[in-house]
């Protein structure tokens, strides 16, 4: 069910999009104005990040939403059950099987509105629940990946021990303690608010053979990795990954200045025409 309620400028149209058992499930849809709509592109649905709702840290997925829109992408911003204003999904499930159910019942209502093809995009947790329904779902011919899949390797290692030694990281690290000072229980209990949304832990191996099962089905992938993102220290720790290195099907961009959430407006930028410029490319 659509509610339009906005008109972004004469380039897009906004509304409210209710999808899910019971409609019981919200988004935000963005669409190109109907002169400006290609049919033939993939629509981006863009996931939760940890507990925040569908705005995005820093309002990142409106920004992005929004640029992709008027590049001609429809795209939803969409809440996950149980966060921002979509209710709770029923039944025993883990964080994993609500974010897939909420996927698919995202995608199977966007078909009602033509959509055929998916690419899906997240940060963090949002990035990992992107990953997995591309796994999941056939129709995800696309995936933008910020801050996500990502483990130890020997060069992280040894890559780490100079990082540790760097002004910014003693800096980031100080703050972060400072910030925290004594509120070790509010700090617990948002740690345990966010464990009822989402798990981003995974075996190697097992990232590695659904990285390459996305790869050989033909999926377009955006990788995007933060100076702020401490499981991931360059450029060199996605081939030790993952064994292949960036090329027509799969783009890699480590923003080392910017911290995980895109606090500062001109990184907020440059991930936006990162994401948009990808995306002209790759569809």
């Amino acid at each position: 069910m659509i509610n339009q309620f906005k008109n972004d400028a004469n380039e897009i149209v906004e509304s409210v999009f209710r999808f899910g058992p019971k409609q019981g499930l919200l988004g935000i849809l963005s669409e190109p104005i109907e002169e400006q709509c290609d049919v033939n592109l993939p629509t981006v649905v863009l996931f939760n990040a940890g507990i925040v709702h569908r705005v995005g840290p820093f309002r990142m997925n409106v920004d992005i939403a929004r640029q992709l829109s008027r590049s001609g992408f429809r795209c939803l911003r969409m809440d996950l059950s149980g966060l921002g204003d979509s209710g709770m999904r029923s039944g025993k499930l883990n964080s994993q099987e609500r974010a897939m159910l909420d996927a698919k019942d995202a995608f199977d209502s966007l078909v009602e509105l033509g959509s055929e093809e998916f690419v899906a995009l997240g940060l963090c947790s949002g990035a990992f629940n992107a990953f997995q329904s591309a796994l999941h779902d056939p129709r995800v011919v696309g995936l933008v990946s910020i801050d996500g899949v990502a483990f130890p390797t020997e060069g992280f290692r040894r890559r780490e021990v100079t990082r540790k030694m760097n002004f910014r990281f003693v800096r980031n690290a100080i703050k972060r303690r400072l910030v925290g000072g004594d509120s070790d229980a509010a700090n617990a209990g948002e740690a345990l608010a966010e464990s009822e949304f989402f798990s981003v832990e995974e075996n190697p191996d097992r990232c590695r053979s659904q990285f390459h099962e996305l790869q050989n089905r033909g999926v377009k992938m955006n990788f995007i990795y933060t100076g702020g993102f401490e499981e991931f220290n360059g450029e060199p720790q996605f081939e030790e990954m993952f064994g292949v290195n960036p090329n027509d099907q799969i783009q890699l961009s480590y923003f080392a200045e910017s911290e995980h959430t895109f606090p500062i407006v001109d990184h907020r930028r440059l991930l936006v025409r990162n994401v948009c410029d990808w995306a002209s490319r790759a569809f």
